[in-house]
C-alpha cells in the first residue's frame, strides 16, 4: 500500500511539477492527521450506544440458549433459574416474594410460572407454618430431575454461543467490567 501510495505521490509531483519527497512528506502529515481524527472518534463512544448493544447482544445470546433448550424439548430457561434459586435455597424453600426479589420478575409473572411449574410436578406450594397466609416453594424430585436435565443443555449453549467466543483476556476483561457495574443481587465478586 505505501508502494502504491509513492508511486501516485510520485505521478502526481511530476504532473504538478513539484518535489516527490516534498509531495510524501505532505502525505505523511494528512495521514498522521487522519489517524489523529480515527482515534478521536474512537474516543468519543457513546455510552448509549454501548448500552444499546449490550442490551441486543444479552437478548440474543439467550434467544439462542432458549432455541437450544427448546430443540432438546425442555422447558425454558426462565423455568431453570427458579428451580435453581429453590434448589439452592437454604433451607431448600422460598416464598414467591423471595424468588421474585432475585430475579427480578413481576409478581404476576412469577405467580403464573410457579403455577405452571406446579402444573408440572416441578415444584410444590407448601403452607408456612409460622404465618397461615403465607406459601413457600419446595423442589420435587421431578424438578430437581428436569434441572439435572437441563444443566448439560445450558452448559453447552453457553459454551457455543458465548465462552467459545471469547478468548482468557477478554473473559477477565469482561468479568471486571460486570465487577465495576454490580448485579442485580449486588454481589460485586
Amino acid at each position: 500500500m505505501l508502494y502504491l501510495s509513492f508511486k501516485i505521490v510520485n505521478a502526481l509531483a511530476c504532473s504538478w511539477n513539484i518535489d516527490a519527497l516534498t509531495c510524501n512528506v505532505k502525505v505523511d502529515v494528512i495521514a498522521c492527521i487522519c489517524y489523529e481524527v480515527n482515534m478521536n472518534e474512537l474516543n468519543k463512544i457513546n455510552t448509549h450506544d454501548v448500552w444499546a448493544r449490550l442490551v441486543r447482544v444479552s437478548g440474543k445470546l439467550m434467544t439462542d440458549i432458549e432455541s437450544d433448550l427448546k430443540l432438546a424439548n425442555l422447558p425454558p430457561l426462565t423455568w431453570y433459574d427458579v428451580l435453581l434459586e429453590v434448589r439452592n435455597a437454604q433451607p431448600n424453600w422460598l416464598r414467591p416474594i423471595d424468588i421474585q426479589e432475585k430475579m427480578l420478575i413481576q409478581q404476576y409473572n412469577i405467580s403464573r410460572l410457579i403455577e405452571r411449574l406446579v402444573k408440572e410436578n416441578y415444584v410444590e406450594r407448601k403452607s408456612c407454618d409460622c404465618d397461615k397466609r403465607g406459601l413457600y416453594i419446595v423442589l420435587t424430585p421431578q424438578g430437581k430431575e428436569i434441572l439435572d436435565k437441563m444443566w448439560p443443555i445450558y452448559k453447552a449453549a453457553i459454551d457455543k454461543h458465548f465462552s467459545s467466543k471469547l478468548n482468557t483476556a477478554e473473559v477477565s476483561t469482561l468479568m471486571q467490567i460486570l465487577g465495576k457495574l454490580g448485579s442485580v443481587t449486588n454481589d460485586v465478586s
